[in-house]
């Protein structure tokens, strides 16, 4: 359970600037976010046969880790974690998680006790996480990566 503890400390960093460009819901940005999908998905497209499982997830090719809107982030919450994206943030508990660890700023007693009073929001935050950070965007955002398993 510490180990649990400790990936939503770590995981605070990277989804608080996410949150921020989320405050007034799910902010998909630009023109509707059926457009940056097929620039998304078209990069990865162009047949090499098998070699496709030795490649990067396409959003992990856009390069930088980006927050909700742009970047790998806002691919993957569009598409390989749009069901993690929307599990959280259209549910109650997962956006009063998200709140009360932004509200903890570094303090790792504060994120503990978020995670205990909030099991359910904690898990759904836990599973987005790990699916933009760990497995969409490992690359793009390998600065958060030690909450990785």
């Amino acid at each position: 359970m510490a180990q649990r503890h400790g990936i939503f400390g770590a995981a605070l960093l990277f989804l608080l600037a996410c949150s921020q460009a989320d405050e007034e819901g799910r902010n998909f940005g630009g023109d509707g976010g059926a457009g940056g999908m097929g620039t998304a998905a078209s990069v990865g497209s162009g047949g090499e046969g098998g070699s496709d499982m030795n490649k990067p997830p396409v959003c992990d090719e856009l390069g930088s880790c980006g927050d909700y809107s742009r970047g790998c982030t806002g691919c993957a919450v569009k598409g390989t974690c749009a069901g993690a994206y929307e599990g959280c943030f259209g549910d109650k508990s997962c956006v009063e998680f998200n709140m009360c660890m932004a509200g903890c700023k570094n303090d790792i007693g504060c994120q503990n006790e978020c995670a205990t009073m909030n099991p359910l929001g904690a898990e759904r935050y836990n599973t987005l996480v790990t699916c933009i950070v760990c497995d969409s965007c490992a690359t793009s955002c390998a600065e958060s990566a030690s909450i990785c398993p």
